[in-house]
């Protein structure tokens, strides 16, 4: 019986030694995880911000103002006042 209890007392602290162990190795795991997930949320943070600067950018560079007048400042182009459609039949 006493060499039973001495067997349990061993098998008790071996898996108590082996619980502490992976406790400690999820406890690393999960501060890796933790910091991947900062730096992600840095990440896409960033990101945020650059989309939100381009689209800021193309609304202006779509704006139909600016389009006509670098149209007539720097391709020379007119706006027409009159004009005509002719209709052509082919014979």
């Amino acid at each position: 019986m006493r060499r039973l209890g001495r067997v349990s007392n061993k098998l008790l602290i071996f898996v108590l030694v082996v619980v502490v162990v992976l406790n400690s190795v999820f406890f690393f795991a999960t501060l890796g995880l933790k910091k991947k997930v900062a730096d992600l949320e840095r990440e896409i943070d960033i990101l945020k911000a650059d989309t939100s600067k381009l689209s800021s950018t193309y609304y202006n560079l779509i704006n139909p103002l600016r389009i006509e007048k670098l149209a007539k400042e720097k391709l020379k182009m007119v706006e027409v006042k009159k004009f005509y459609v002719v209709e052509l039949e082919a014979k």
